[in-house]
Parts: C-alpha cells; structure tokens; sequence
C-alpha cells in the first residue's frame, strides 16, 4: 500500500502500546515510559525505543515538553488529535477525551510522574496483575452502571498473601478542602467492589491532614507514604480508623 509521502503509519503492536500507555498515565517521563514498555515486555532496544518517541513526536501524535520537575529529561502526552484515533478501540477510551486539555497544569503533571513511580514499583514486583487507571475508571463510571462511587488514581490488582485482591489507589499529593472530603466520605461509604481503599501521600505530614476526614466510611480506608509504599508494598505499614496502631498492608487485604 502506498502512503502519502510525510504521513505516519501507526504500528498496532510497537506504536499503540506507547500510546496507550502514555493516555492512560496523562504524563509521563521519557524514562518511565521506557521501564513500562520493558516491563509490558512491548520494547527492549533503547535505541529502537528512542527513535520510535522521536517519530511519533515529530509528526504529532505525541506531545513532548519539558519541566524543571523532570530535570534532566523530557516528558510526553496525548493530544486531544490522537485520542479521537483511539476512541472506541477498548474500554480505556471511552468518554477519555474530554477533558485531556485542562489537565495540562504543574500539579497534574507533577501528580501523574509520582504515580507513575508507584505504578512502576508495583510492576516490577511481579505481583501486579491488573492496573486499570484512572482515565477508563472514569469511562466506566460514566458509560455503565457497574462502576466504582469515585473516580479513583487507579484501582489494583495483585497476587496477594491469599490469592487475588483488589485495592482502589489514591495518591493525595496535596490534602483537599474540607468539603472535598467530605463528599468522597459519602461516596465511600457505597463502595463495596474492592478489599479497602489505600491512600498515599508524600509525607506523614501530609496524611495526617487527609486521614482525620475519614472517620465513618464503607469499606476499609488507610494510609501510607508513598516512598514507603515504593520500598515495601504490601509489607508497608499503614494506618487507618479501623486501627489502633500501624498494620502490614498485606493483613489489611487478607
């Protein structure tokens, strides 16, 4: 078949999985988006890896940019252009357009590279079975009458202690007004598709302004720093109102 000279032809096994990743991560780092094609065993050639970004930045599938909060490096995302050619090809696409722009701000950028960190140390654990992102957690709540009561950063599943489990993830990078948690208190309380719900945070300062809004909800609420999570995973002691003292997550999903 012949191709308009200057057009790109999207590869379905090595293009699509790049950009598939970077939507449902929103932003991620040149090395991020490296150890995830690694690990999705998609790429192993940096070179190859490296000449395909570039490609695929060059005729504006993806967007690069740079940031003081990715020294030293560059980072990428998926204009609204390419989310319209992924749209309909599986359930992470759908309803995932709108809103793609608005999420260009420092915090989203800065909130979506350390989530990346933590979904990479989950992978590279070999316990990770399934992290399905924000983005078709979204879709779904929208779309269909199976979803979850909140739009979670993610919701995990992984081989645990005694088999499979399932965790709703969210990473507060910094705490919420008082009237935001209060509402995701409410909708919490109605949750009943995952073992508990893990919120992460930088800093133990940090969760103690989130975790005292959490004091009546449905299913089991903890808290844990995300370094440590990083480290530890399900070994990671946590806290929560169901606890007196710090427990092993891994107890908390028995």
């Amino acid at each position: 078949m012949r191709h308009t000279k200057g057009s790109i032809v999207l590869s379905e096994t090595q293009d699509h999985p790049i950009l598939r990743q970077i939507l449902a991560c929103g932003f991620v780092t040149h090395d991020q988006l490296f150890r995830f094609m690694q690990l999705s065993l998609h790429e192993r050639s940096r070179n190859s890896y490296n000449n395909r970004i570039r490609r695929l930045v060059k005729h504006s599938v993806v967007v690069e940019g740079y940031s003081p909060l990715v020294p030293g490096s560059r980072y990428y995302s998926i204009p609204t252009a390419t989310a319209v050619i992924l749209a309909g090809r599986g359930p992470l696409y759908v309803g995932a357009i709108t809103g793609l722009e608005k999420r260009r701000e420092i915090d989203a950028l800065a909130h979506a590279i350390e989530l990346n960190d933590i979904h990479l140390a989950l992978a590279g654990s070999g316990r990770l079975i399934r992290w399905k992102p924000e983005v078709e957690i979204r879709a779904q709540n929208e779309r269909t009458d199976f979803g979850h009561p909140k739009d979670y950063d993610a919701v995990v599943t992984l081989e645990g202690p005694a088999g499979e489990t399932r965790f709703a993830l969210e990473y507060e990078r910094t705490p919420k007004r008082e009237p935001q948690y209060v509402e995701i208190q409410r909708k919490l309380a109605t949750e009943t598709g995952v073992a508990c719900v893990l919120y992460l945070a930088p800093s133990h300062y940090a969760l103690s302004r989130i975790s005292k809004w959490f004091r009546k909800t449905g299913p089991t609420v903890v808290f844990g720093v995300a370094s440590e999570f990083c480290q530890d995973l399900l070994d990671t002691r946590v806290t929560g109102p169901a606890y007196r003292f710090p427990v092993p997550l891994n107890s908390v999903l028995r």
